[in-house]
């Protein structure tokens, strides 16, 4: 069952058409694959800011790759094709002006995945917080859909929640954040404070009502935990990648770091993806 549940979240994320809710809510589907040998570093994700950490994610056996864009997009780097060629899942970050207007960056990106097949989705940073705060609506959520469908292989959307933004106990709470959630494909859910570590299964409950059980993509920050609780998110996403409840975890260093560096937290991190990425899922 968990097996099952597993490729059925990744199932949605890799043929899902459910950004086109604001037209239909419906989703396709197809048969799930029979793959018995998934393994766990298989829904690893890194937050790669550079053509380094693209390398370091290679050297680690994470395939799967977040590209980080900031403000303004950035081209395709030098030696940046032929890792993108042999990544597997790849994500784009995508952002916008005051006016939500994605559409130049957005029109990039689709002509990187006609390129590059394992390009699946744009995701959308701090979406709970600094665009919520800015003005973003729904409806610009609703815009982005039919501007992601109109490409002969769509992408989907994925978007940045805080676990913050889900509280209504924390002042950052967005009341009306399921509104949002209804256009994602996938929630990207990051825990932004460490002292809330503890909390992350009622989070991800939360997280799971709210969005009507979307796929979860577990963000996993590497910078200003410390160590014990460091492990606790790590394990805590190993078992739910086990169960099936999130479709992956996805790793981030922040600006200035380096994956390669030698600290306690990230000479631990290493050697736990040593140690159980080859995991059967």
């Amino acid at each position: 069952m968990a097996r099952l549940m597993t490729y059925r979240a990744l199932l949605l994320l890799c043929v899902s058409v459910s950004t086109v809710v604001g037209l239909s809510d419906q989703v396709s589907q197809r048969p799930l694959p029979s793959d018995d040998a998934a393994k766990l570093r298989d829904v690893m994700w890194l937050w790669a800011l550079d053509l380094h950490d693209l390398k370091t994610a290679h050297n680690l056996g994470i395939t799967n790759i977040q590209r980080a864009i900031g403000h303004d997009l950035v081209p395709l780097r030098e030696g940046e094709q032929e890792l993108l060629n042999t990544s597997g899942r790849v994500t784009c970050e995508i952002n916008a002006g005051n006016d939500f207007n994605f559409a130049p960056q957005l029109t990039q990106v689709q002509a990187w995945a006609r390129e590059f097949p394992n390009i699946e989705a744009v995701l959308l940073d701090d979406m709970s917080t600094g665009k919520i705060s800015r003005g973003l609506r729904p409806e610009h959520l609703a815009r982005l859909c039919r501007q992601l469908q109109s490409e002969p292989r769509p992408l989907s959307l994925w978007g940045v929640i805080y676990t913050m933004s889900i509280d209504p106990q924390r002042p950052q709470y967005v009341a009306n954040i399921a509104d949002y959630m209804r256009y994602l494909d996938v929630i990207s859910l990051w825990t932004w404070q460490a002292k809330d570590i503890p909390k992350m299964e009622e989070n991800l409950a939360r997280c799971e009502q709210l969005s009507g059980g979307k796929p979860v993509m577990l963000g996993l920050y590497l910078m200003g935990v410390p160590q014990d609780l460091m492990e606790q998110q790590c394990e805590l996403a190993r078992k739910w990648a086990h169960e099936g409840r999130i479709m992956g975890m996805l790793f981030l260093l922040g600006p200035g770091g380096d994956y390669d560096a030698d600290t306690p937290i990230l000479n631990w991190w290493r050697a736990w993806i040593e140690q159980v990425g080859d995991e059967p899922l």
